[in-house]
């Protein structure tokens, strides 16, 4: 009696046990499906976001670095008298003699300075066909060409509107760089809000 009262003890302890055992496998693969559930429920920003740390983290120091440059140069752009163009270009250097006499004078650009009613329509056509031939349609940028320039620093040439090309005569130096380029950029839309195309050309 007493070795079956033992083995009925027994089996229930043992049926317990393996009904536990099995509620908690139901439990941890509901448990799993719920995560993965989760998982799928998240976007795929968030999963990218999860997944590269390190590479968020250059993107934001990036994006943060390029903000700052770029309203820098917007603010130089915006504080420069682009009223006074015309003066700007005809800016000269004159030259004295030792008897405080003038001897000539030096242009800051090449060539003279010249009102666009004295150019003939024709010469004025070639030009625009030669140096940007968008130049009625833009808005003073050839995005393409002028990405392009600043990914090659300067060194693939031929990226400046005949706007931006009037932004570094009148207000900018010669220098091939990524920085006068990005001037260039914000100069050249500041006067096309401000001139006319023909006041540019």
């Amino acid at each position: 009696m007493k070795l079956d009262k033992l083995f009925e003890k027994f089996l229930s302890l043992f049926k317990k046990e393996t009904n536990e055992s099995a509620e908690s496998d139901s439990t941890s693969m509901r448990r799993s499906r719920s995560d993965r559930k989760k998982l799928s429920q998240v976007g795929p920003i968030r999963k990218f976001w999860r997944r590269y740390h390190l590479t968020k983290i250059v993107i934001i120091l990036g994006l943060s670095a390029g903000l700052l440059v770029g309203t820098y140069l917007f603010a130089i752009a915006k504080s420069t008298n682009v009223n006074d163009l015309q003066n700007a270009l005809k800016t000269r250097t004159l030259i004295f003699d030792r008897e405080e006499k003038e001897a000539g004078a030096l242009s800051g650009q090449k060539g003279t300075y010249v009102e666009l009613t004295d150019i003939s329509k024709d010469l004025q056509n070639a030009v625009v066909a030669t140096e940007d031939r968008s130049f009625y349609k833009n808005d003073g940028i050839n995005y393409g060409r002028f990405f392009l320039a600043i990914l090659t620093a300067g060194r693939s040439g031929g990226g400046s509107t005949i706007t931006q090309q009037l932004a570094k005569n009148a207000y900018l130096s010669q220098d091939q760089t990524v920085e006068r380029k990005a001037k260039e950029f914000f100069l050249a839309l500041e006067l096309t809000k401000k001139y006319s195309k023909e006041q540019i050309l």
